[in-house]
């Protein structure tokens, strides 16, 4: 018995190596099923230390894929026999992709990329192919997108064992969804039947499996005592005993569910803590988990109701969020059904109890009778309004009695405030609307005509170059995409300059955006009221930003602008939510020299302003600017940077760089020479009376070095002198090439060496984190030995190209849709330096070489990586000494 174990063990260990770093598992019991709380939200990667616990404690029989969004777009498509395929077939076929099967016959699962612009309009789908299987069940056709898992191989399956590959996710790469499975997943509006529809509709023999394509709640498939549990808890005595029997029941009647493929919303423990939540006190703590984990540890529990009468609860739930001619809610129970022939009324004529509505949503449905649209949730400031007017949610019930004279009464009683709340929150998100949006619409069904952009930086701010009209036309667009597209990426900021005050800079942009929207008040934006500001508001001024594009800022600041989510609590929540932003971050400026970070001031866009604004003119002409800019976004026009673009604007933002005290008598030292050390420049600056006798002086100097050396162009490489391998070169020394895959990343698995196929050219996509660096990754001309760094932290090198995608020495394939999600960046400085910092610990002399003796990855960007790693921190020097380590076996 241990030895099958362990060797179980073994092979669902073994089976994780072979699967992309990026998959999103679950583990999964003997019987298929997720184990663990709020599996359908997060999982496990591969290469998690979490997951190989849970296999190495027996607990995990196998490991399941989760599907839709969380797993970037897959979905699993689920065979159930040989009619499944067969329905598949007729329906488009299945294109040849990454598939596995449990080993009975004809069941197969196969994997499909479902690109990202449909992913919001899809669901789970299961398709009744209209035969009956060996099993006696009918044989679907199920599309599993999100809250939905398919367990890989090698996992255990209880009938066959164990899970087989067909296609190999090691050889194979996972294809695009054909159209047909796109269309069958698609969300389709219901419309509420006519009487003689639903009676057409209804089935002679209705099958009970595959007729539900929506989510049951899982409180409907409950018992009634259990559901009166639920809804009022239990009091001090009596708690424990009922705790313990309710949650068998709940568990039993969720694996119930699960094994018989009904697709449901809602968690056995989720409908337990709202148990303890209304018990009397409530249970919490210590006592709460350990009831739990007494159900969890039970011998198989079963539902308090028999499999008959969920069905019949679930037939009747169906029945009535098809439409009924009553309005009301089913809530059946084996207990209730009419077996004495009754009507389904009461002998005193009244409803019977398992027929009414809950008392909150008849509250809820009072309430949106009386509101109508007159409340809304503005979703610019995130505010909830009355008749366009911030509802005081501290005096709510005050303020609903005041201004709509509306009282909501369950039984009798005034609903409690968090009750209240809900229902007025609920309208208020049914009712959501953003003004700007409204705004923009209107401008663009008014103004489409784009040639008042024509010379526009000439009509305000009295500059003609062509560069700072471009600007100025592509902040527009980018504050539109904001709002048509929160969240995409937009890492540029406009800075409006002058040597003079008094121009009307920051009139300007409050002008333009309305005022109403528009912030000039935000502070350190660490803080998180300071965020809050973010999106409450369209354009944010950074009052005067040479308070904030200082050297010592930076880096902070590439970071804050790279940001496209904050982790926010607007107003009406009670934790904190994502939210995607929607504003655009502007600046104005009075010193000259205002950018001090070379690599950084990329991202700065900075307009001389060498007149008066015409702040009248503006307020004449904002509605068409504004619709004019809408034209453009919607024609597809870019918000950032071409690459000639680039260039014209790094030449332009020289006029603006901070001064470089050393640029003149560095550029008079280099005139005979191609290459030059550091340590040689930092003599020749002695020699000239620049004392750099204490570390502070020494850092300034090299700083100023470096920035001038990046201005002339000249490329940082090792040289031999004296075993430092610091200096730099002369932009006209091109260092040869290497050939393709000859520097591969030491790996135990060799990968062939091949020319790569050209995969399909496709748009630059900037990678979005704020962790990595900000050149953008051009998919298309990726080429062999190209290294790239995944949201793990672990390095790719290309290795060849195939079906479009690349494929790394890892055994990973990186497709484009990884590059666009930022599932990849380039290498960055601190990838560079973890990297050393790993190899010198763990002594890898084969890495080392690998690292210090190639001289050329990605066109001698990670070379110069490596260079500035170890310029940063002398003690990555370590590294330097590989000769002295032993081999790695």
């Amino acid at each position: 018995m241990t030895s099958t174990k362990t060797s179980l063990i073994d092979l669902l260990i073994d089976g994780l190596t072979i699967l992309p770093h990026n998959f999103c598992l679950c583990p999964v019991n003997g019987n298929k099923q997720p184990y663990q709380k709020d599996w359908t939200k997060s999982g496990f990667f591969p290469d998690s230390p979490l997951l190989v616990k849970e296999i190495k404690s027996g607990k995990a029989k196998g490991y399941g894929l989760l599907t839709g969004k969380i797993n970037g777009g897959i979905v699993a498509v689920d065979c159930d026999g040989k009619a499944a395929h067969d329905f598949a077939k007729n329906l488009g076929g299945l294109p040849h992709t990454v598939s596995f099967s449990s080993g009975l016959e004809g069941r197969a699962q196969y994997l499909y990329q479902i690109p990202s612009e449909y992913w919001d309009a899809i669901t789970t789908k299961k398709l009744n192919t209209g035969e009956i299987g060996g099993n006696g069940k009918e044989v679907l056709l199920e599309l599993r997108w999100n809250g939905c898992q398919s367990v890989l191989p090698p996992s255990v399956h209880p009938e066959t064992k164990i899970y087989k590959w067909i296609n190999s996710i090691e050889n194979t790469a996972i294809a695009q969804a054909p159209n047909w499975v796109i269309e069958q997943m698609l969300v389709v509006e219901k419309t509420k039947p006519s009487p003689i529809e639903k009676t057409l509709e209804e089935p002679v023999s209705p099958s009970f499996t595959t007729e539900f394509y929506d989510e049951i709640p899982l409180y409907q498939c409950l018992s009634l005592n259990e559901r009166d549990l639920i809804d009022h808890g239990a009091n001090q005595g009596t708690r424990n005993e009922t705790a313990k029997k309710l949650v068998l029941g709940l568990i039993g009647c969720e694996t119930y569910l699960r094994n018989s493929d009904i697709r449901f919303s809602g968690t056995a423990r989720q409908l337990y803590d709202d148990f303890c939540d209304r018990c009397n006190p409530p249970l919490s703590g210590k006592e709460r988990e350990n009831l739990w984990k007494f159900g969890e540890k039970a011998d198989s529990p079963t539902a308090s109701l028999p499999s008959d009468a969920i069905k019949n609860c679930i037939k009747a739930w169906k029945r009535n969020s098809n439409g009924n001619d009553n309005g009301t809610k089913f809530y059946p129970h084996i207990v209730n059904n009419n077996s004495n022939g009754s009507n389904g009324s009461n002998d005193n004529g009244t409803e019977p109890q398992y027929l009414k509505k809950p008392a909150l949503i008849k509250a809820f449905e009072k309430a949106q009778d009386i509101i109508g649209d007159r409340i809304r949730l503005n979703l610019m400031n995130n505010n909830i309004e009355l008749d366009g007017n911030e509802l005081d949610l501290e005096c709510l019930e005050l303020e609903l009695a005041l201004e709509l004279g509306l009282e909501l009464k369950v039984g009798g009683r005034r609903i409690g405030s968090s009750q209240l709340e809900a229902i007025i929150f609920k309208i208020a998100k049914d009712n959501a609307y953003n003004p700007i949006h409204d705004y923009l619409e209107t401008c663009y069904q008014k103004h489409s005509d784009t040639k008042i952009l024509d010379g526009i930086a000439q009509r305000y701010f009295g500059v003609s170059d062509e560069i700072y009209q471009t600007y100025f036309k592509k902040f527009l667009i980018a504050a539109v995409a904001r709002i048509y597209d929160p969240g995409c990426q937009q890492e540029n900021t406009l800075i409006l300059q002058s040597n003079h005050q008094g121009l009307f800079k920051s009139s300007f942009f409050k002008v333009l955006s309305g005022e109403t929207y528009f912030c000039d008040d935000m502070g350190d934006f660490k803080e998180k009221d300071e965020r809050l500001k973010l999106h409450q508001n369209w354009i944010i001024e950074w009052g005067e930003l040479e308070r904030i594009t200082t050297k010592k800022g930076a880096g902070t600041i590439k970071n804050f602008l790279s940001t496209r989510e904050d982790q926010i609590r607007p107003p009406y929540a009670r934790k904190n939510l994502k939210m995607k932003r929607q504003s655009v971050i502007v600046g104005t400026a009075n010193p000259k020299e205002l950018l001090y970070d070379n690599t950084g001031s990329r991202r700065y866009w900075v307009i001389p302003v060498s007149q008066s604004i015409p702040l009248n003119l503006l307020r004449e002409e904002r509605d068409a600017i504004w619709g004019a800019a809408v034209a453009l976004y919607k024609a597809g026009e870019n918000w950032w940077l071409n690459s000639d673009e680039q260039q014209q604007s790094d030449t332009a933002n020289e006029n603006f760089q901070a001064g470089n005290f050393l640029q003149e008598e560095i550029e008079d030292y280099l005139v005979d020479k191609t290459q030059v050390s550091t340590k040689e420049l930092l003599a020749a600056v002695e020699k000239l009376g620049f004392a750099v006798d204490n570390p502070q002086t020494l850092k300034i100097v090299e700083t100023q070095i470096k920035a001038a050396m990046t201005k002339l162009k000249w490329e940082r490489c090792r040289l031999s002198t004296e075993g430092r391998p610091r200096g730099y070169r002369s932009p006209a020394v091109v260092a040869p090439e290497l050939e393709p895959t000859k520097n591969a990343i030491p790996n135990n698995s060799e990968c062939v060496e091949t020319q790569p196929v050209q995969p399909v050219p496709v748009d630059v996509v900037r990678v979005p984190s704020s962790e990595v660096s900000q050149q953008p990754i051009d998919f298309h001309t990726l080429k062999t030995g190209d290294i790239l760094f995944g949201v793990d932290g672990k390095p790719q090198q290309l290795t060849k190209a195939v079906r479009g995608m690349w494929e790394t020495h890892r055994g990973c394939l990186v497709s484009l849709n990884d590059i666009r999600e930022g599932q990849y960046h380039l290498p960055t400085i601190k990838d560079v330096t973890r990297l050393i910092k790993e190899t010198i610990a763990e002594r890898n002399k084969e890495k080392a070489i690998w690292l210090m003796e190639s001289e050329n990855f990605g066109g001698g960007s990670f070379t110069q990586l490596i260079i500035d790693a170890l310029e940063k921190n002398p003690s990555l020097e370590k590294i330097c000494e590989y000769d002295s380590w032993g081999v790695q076996p």
